[in-house]
């Protein structure tokens, strides 16, 4: 819900239909909410202690329903590429952040500096997949043996600022790229 808010505050008119998440948030009641909300969701069960099956003695059937829906859908070919997607996509990101971009630890006091500096790190995770689309060039360290890391990031600040005056939406990385 929190995912759809966000969506509708950034002016993005789409509604979500499917949920894709590792086993860490497999709940019973996030099933059921999401159920009752009509996303289709793709959480797969950790591994159950003993025989492995669940007791529903006592458990209302539409939370038992919303489990069992859950469980056939993450067996089919379409969970397999939804989580290979959110594999590619997510983690990916969070690596790129967290080890190449040395933001696994912090020497910070404070949740609030921490936070700061991770935000910093994501950030500069997201201007360099712009540059990529915008230049067609790799890093921006890259960029300095062409003429000089100014140079681009002034280039790369004229084609945004450009693109903000013709009204460009920028919820498609994919346009971003044939537009300039």
């Amino acid at each position: 819900m929190e995912a759809q808010t966000n969506l509708s505050e950034a002016g993005i008119k789409v509604e979500i239909e499917e949920v894709v998440s590792d086993k860490g948030y497999h709940a019973t009641d996030t099933l059921e909410l999401a159920d009752s909300l009509g996303i289709r969701s793709y959480i797969p069960e950790p591994q159950r202690k003993g025989n492995g099956k669940r007791n529903w003695r006592g458990v209302p059937e539409e939370k038992r329903q919303a489990v069992l829906n859950n469980r056939r859908r993450t067996h089919g070919a379409r969970s397999k590429r939804l989580q290979r997607l959110r594999s590619e996509r997510v983690e990916r990101s969070f690596a790129h952040i967290c080890e190449t971009g040395g933001a696994r630890r912090s020497w910070l006091c404070g949740i609030e500096k921490v936070q700061k500096r991770y935000l910093i790190a994501a950030v500069a995770r997201n201007l360099s997949l712009v540059m990529r689309k915008l230049f067609n060039m790799g890093t921006a360290r890259g960029q300095q043996a062409e003429g000089g890391l100014v140079c681009v990031v002034s280039l790369a600040w004229f084609h945004i600022h450009r693109l903000l005056r013709r009204g460009y939406d920028f919820t498609s990385t994919l346009h971003l790229a044939t537009a300039c």
